[in-house]
């Protein structure tokens, strides 16, 4: 008899779900490296900007090109804000996935343990049979040759 694992379906459960748990965590992490990644394009688009206004401005810039490029630097600080709210947001949700990610891999290693330690006890019954036969079969030879002859 093969040793077999009632909850086996429900170990395959539990690991899809730590699967999937797993991968709404790796999705999140990208979008917080996404965010990280256009924070730094903003930071690099306004310090490129200011540059090229100081050298624009010692060349001579008309008044009204000034407030252009201001204006679009405000809008870049703005949209900065917003994209490190997202990430302070995502950085949450990461929190809360890694604690779901957790919980799911505690739950399948939980099975897991149950299912070695079945495995565990039903190798030891399998040893404890065939010492048991093995016995058994020793006594029954040992039975024979101890036997006296039976006259005929």
């Amino acid at each position: 008899m093969a040793f077999h694992f009632r909850l086996q379906p429900v170990l395959g459960l539990r690991q899809s779900l730590e699967d999937r748990e797993r991968l709404r965590l790796t999705l999140i992490l990208s979008a917080i490296n996404q965010l990280r990644l256009q924070c730094e394009r903003l930071d690099q688009d306004v310090a490129d900007a200011a540059q090229d206004l100081c050298k624009q401005l010692a060349a001579g810039m008309p008044a009204a090109d000034v407030q252009l490029v201001r204006t679009g630097m405000v809008l870049s600080r703005r949209r900065k804000e917003l994209l490190l709210q997202k990430m302070a947001a995502m950085t949450e949700q990461r929190h809360q996935q890694e604690r779901a990610f957790r919980d799911a891999q505690r739950k399948r290693k939980t099975l897991e343990r149950l299912r070695d330690l079945q495995l565990e006890a039903y190798k030891r019954e399998q040893e404890r049979r065939e010492q048991q036969r093995l016995d058994d079969e020793f006594g029954l030879r040992r039975a024979r040759s101890v036997e006296p002859s039976q006259p005929r």
